[in-house]
């Protein structure tokens, strides 16, 4: 890519980078003895971003000139692996040269390669005839595939005998001319650009170490894993985390909300375990994959100043010349699970959820949107809530271009949605959360807004606003309109989440993580940003609202609660431990919180909240959101009797593990742990169904 071409010019998708400071410790670890089929993990690093010609490849046909093979990335589907593993190692480096969607498709892989062997020629070995001519191998089979030869002949003979090859010919030239028109505004635009601290790449969280950096492509199933420990009898079923990991380098800002959504799977059956990754297939995902380049706006980190209204002009552009296809959704499915309908949903709050089938070897499959029979036409809430004693779901979309800028809505258990119930507020906001008690919905209308006036003069679109009160609207559940809505303002009460909420006469009681001082969340100097469990009480008789920091020494966030007691009353929370980081956080720990002691009793009390810790940074290790799994269906068994299911990252091997802890213990003490074959890195939410809820399915 030359200067000289101007907005001719082709943007090229760029890979995941090698990591840098923590590439020796990672390729040194001991999974490669334990599982020798597996690729070594990649870090993310924006710092060498390519902008300029001379950091940039020469064309797209050196990648062309040493495409390597699944090989030296991944492991195939030939038996051989590591104990337990349906991988084969690769035999060695020499790589074949093969042009097939399956090596497009690991492009990703290979310049990730490519990037950390500067100078380094890879061999490449010509297959004799014999060896390509109609021969599938077992990846290709598996996806469909044909061997070289038989793909490219078959494409020529399919072009031949098109009668409309010409007309073809003629749209595909107009195409690349259009791609390369807008590949080269990209360019002037990314050469512009100056995001704010948070969102440019060389503070990314990305390049911090392994617990941040996206895996580089997804990891097959690997059955028969290590256990340590017994596997308890709940734990049959699936545990599944989801959260960002682009499978390209974004070619503006970035903020690590704004990954494809990828999901790690644990399947337990007939005690056994096995693993896999995947990502959501979104149409997102699909169409940036086969375009190997960013395509699609990343709302966190591209939409600020005028670089961010020239991106929103050029999506548009692109759109119009049939470039990106935005009929079919735009969104990430990376932040949140549920099961309902008997589907198992992914899901983000700016496209419809996509369904996800577990399958019974425990890989996972995506089968396409959710839209409830074509009643779901929006986006929703990624925290939809299922009320445990009537099977109903609740929920909330947002509409970030018109009013009514929020809607509430419920589902019956048999997948009926009733009438959307317009919120009347007056802008737009991210809407990430909500509460539901037995007889009200508590809606938010917070201080995070979308507003293109900043962009206008120079800010982001995702924000703050410092002039904006809080508010908190309780409305009958099953209200038609918001007639009865009734508003309570809670100055500097952001909250991402809402962990539990009920009803005490006249009060709605909710317990939420507020960000102290928010405002400093989309910074650099996130260092003192705090995380308070805090108790809301709003009283429907007076019209007052109240709020209290029940914890303010410890930092606690993703959290869950025995899901059997959501909408009612409960005792225990259980959160992740967050340490603040400069541009991000991580969480090193979890806590067991008992809410009665915390509302009830003096914080300094000897019977203090807290009942349960356990400190990963003690054993070397970094975690994720933990999630309650009772240990029996029993209606009448103790709140707390069963287990946390959580992913932790080993920080000197790299090496991750499934643990599952008493919940019940003091300490929070592990009763069986699963060693995993690859990396899981930070993410957000998770789930675990059980095998008779997966027996439900319906694909």
């Amino acid at each position: 890519m030359t200067s000289s071409m101007g907005f001719l010019s082709l943007a090229q998708g760029r890979p995941l980078p090698v990591p840098t400071a923590t590439a020796a410790a990672v390729d040194s670890h001991s999974s490669s003895a334990r599982f020798p089929g597996l690729a070594q993990p990649k870090i993310f690093n924006y710092r060498s971003r390519p902008n300029s010609k001379s950091d940039c490849p020469k064309s797209r046909q050196d990648l062309h000139t040493v495409r390597a093979t699944l090989a030296t990335s991944r492991p195939s589907s030939s038996k051989g692996g590591g104990e337990g593993s349906v991988c084969s190692p690769p035999e060695s480096t020499s790589v074949a040269v093969e042009d097939s969607p399956s090596q497009r498709q690991l492009d990703l892989d290979l310049r990730s390669t490519l990037s950390s062997r500067k100078g380094e020629r890879f061999e490449e070995k010509v297959l004799p005839p014999a060896a390509t001519a109609d021969v599938e191998s077992p990846l290709s089979a598996a996806k469909g595939i044909r061997a070289p030869q038989q793909q490219q002949r078959r494409r020529r003979e399919d072009y031949n005998n098109s009668p409309s090859a010409p007309a073809a010919a003629g749209r595909g030239f107009f195409k690349t001319l259009a791609n390369n028109l807008c590949n080269g505004l990209e360019d002037i635009i990314r050469r512009g650009e100056n995001p704010p601290a948070h969102a440019d790449p060389k503070n990314s969280v990305m390049n911090e170490n392994t617990y941040f950096a996206p895996i580089p492509d997804e990891t097959p199933v690997y059955r028969d894993l290590e256990v340590t420990g017994e596997l308890p009898a709940c734990m049959e079923g699936v545990y599944l985390r989801t959260g960002p990991n682009p499978q390209l380098t974004p070619s503006g800002g970035y903020c690590f909300f704004d990954g494809d959504g990828m999901l790690h799977s644990v399947r337990i059956k007939d005690g056994k375990a096995s693993y896999c990754a995947r990502f959501v297939r979104t149409s997102r995902f699909e169409q940036e994959r086969a375009a190997q380049q960013p395509l699609f706006i990343k709302p966190f980190g591209e939409l600020h100043g005028m670089s961010g209204i020239a991106r929103m002009l050029l999506f548009g552009l692109r759109a119009s010349l049939g470039l990106v296809d935005v009929s079919r959704g735009w969104g990430a499915a990376n932040t949140g699970l549920t099961f309902f309908d008997k589907h198992l949903l992914a899901m983000s709050e700016d496209d419809l959820p996509y369904i996800i089938r577990v399958k019974e070897d425990g890989d996972l499959e995506t089968l396409g949107r959710y839209d409830l029979n074509g009643q779901l036409s929006r986006a929703m809430t990624s925290h939809p809530k299922v009320d445990p004693v009537t099977g109903e779901l609740f929920s909330i979309t947002s509409d970030f271009g018109a009013a009514p800028y929020l809607k509430y809505f419920v589902v019956s258990p048999d997948g009926v949605k009733g009438p959307d119930v317009p919120i009347n507020i007056k802008e737009p906001m991210i809407a990430h959360d909500f509460a539901v008690t037995e007889n009200y919905a508590v809606l938010p209308d917070l201080d995070l807004v979308i507003s293109m006036n900043s962009m206008v003069l120079g800010g982001a679109a995702i924000g703050f606003d410092k002039g904006k009160v809080s508010r908190l609207g309780v409305l009958p559940r099953y209200a038609t309109d918001d007639e009865q809505i009734q508003w309570f303002e809670l100055p500097e009460s952001f909250s991402f989440h809402y962990w539990t909420a009920w009803e005490e006469g006249d009060e709605i009681v909710l317990t939420g993580s507020i960000l102290v001082p928010a405002e400093k969340f989309f910074t650099t100097q996130r260092l003192d940003l705090r995380y308070e469990l805090t108790e809301i009480r709003l009283n429907r008789a007076t019209g007052v609202a109240s709020k209290r920091a029940l914890v303010p020494e410890l930092n606690l966030e993703s959290g869950q609660i025995n899901q059997r007691f959501y909408g009612r009353k409960c005792r225990y929370v259980y959160f992740g431990l967050l340490e603040a980081l400069p541009t991000w956080v991580r969480l090193t720990g979890v806590a067991k919180i008992d809410l009665e002691a915390a509302m009830e009793n003096s914080v300094d009390s000897s019977s203090g909240p807290v009942v349960g810790i356990r400190d990963f940074i003690q054993e070397g290790c970094l975690g994720s959101e933990p999630f309650f799994v009772p240990r029996t269906a029993d209606p009448d068994a103790a709140e707390d009797d069963g287990y946390l299911v959580t992913y932790v990252h080993h920080e000197a091997t790299g090496l991750s593990e499934l643990l599952i802890l008493d919940a019940r213990s003091p300490t929070l003490e592990t009763v069986a742990s699963v060693k995993l074959p690859a990396r899981v890195p930070y993410g957000l939410h998770g789930i675990f169904v059980s095998e008779e809820t997966l027996s439900k399915q319906e694909y």
